[in-house]
């Protein structure tokens, strides 16, 4: 009977850990939500894989599950153990479904993910930062040390700025401010350009 005790009272405990830890991805995706800091708004097409959105969800089920494994095992309720032990398995297969899926359409994955990034950056991005992208991509390039999505090119003539060869001042080392002109073709004079530029492209990074 001790042995139960130790067992339920452990799964009780370890459950509690996890509710705490989603309660605090909760709070973090709220305060993500309300903040300026929507670092990874990056995919136009895909705003629910933003990281508010992905820590509010993972934190809520969390929460969830780890609240009917503790309580469901403090009180001894079956219905909520029952629960408890289906929540497990669905997750268990989905990991399964989803690494799998992943596996066999990784190079259409790939493609798409290509695609969403380049149209983020020709179609969507804008200087005043109305839907987060601008600075998504500044804190990308600038931990990362890249530019673009495949080169620095990918930034020219995008509808921001249409027919300027202009990158975000975040390509440069240091950073800038502002978006500069830079294009290899054109003098000095007729350019703002950075000290260093990242020229190579952020996809591999990402």
């Amino acid at each position: 009977m001790s042995g139960y005790n130790f067992i339920r009272r452990s799964l009780c405990f370890f459950n509690l850990i996890f509710w705490i830890t989603g309660c605090c991805l909760i709070g973090l995706g709220t305060w993500l939500a309300i903040s300026d800091y929507q670092y990874f708004r990056i995919l136009p097409s895909y705003h629910f894989l933003s990281a508010e959105n992905l820590l509010l969800f993972c934190g809520l089920l969390t929460a969830i599950i780890a609240f009917f494994g503790c309580v469901g095992s403090w009180f001894e309720k079956k219905f909520l153990l029952h629960s408890y032990l289906i929540f497990i398995l669905i997750i268990m297969v989905l990991e399964v479904l989803v690494g799998s899926l992943g596996y066999f359409y990784r190079l259409n994955v790939q493609s798409q993910l290509k695609y969403e990034l380049l149209s983020g950056i020709k179609e969507h991005y804008n200087e005043t930062d109305s839907n987060g992208i601008r600075q998504g991509w500044d804190h990308l390039q600038t931990r990362l040390k890249c530019c673009g999505v495949l080169s620095y090119t990918d930034w020219h003539n995008i509808t921001a700025w249409p027919g300027l060869s202009k990158i975000p001042g975040s390509c440069c080392m240091p950073p800038k401010t502002n978006s500069v002109i830079y294009d290899p073709r054109r003098s000095e004079k007729d350019q703002f350009h950075c000290d260093v530029i990242y020229k190579n492209g952020c996809f591999k990074e990402i």
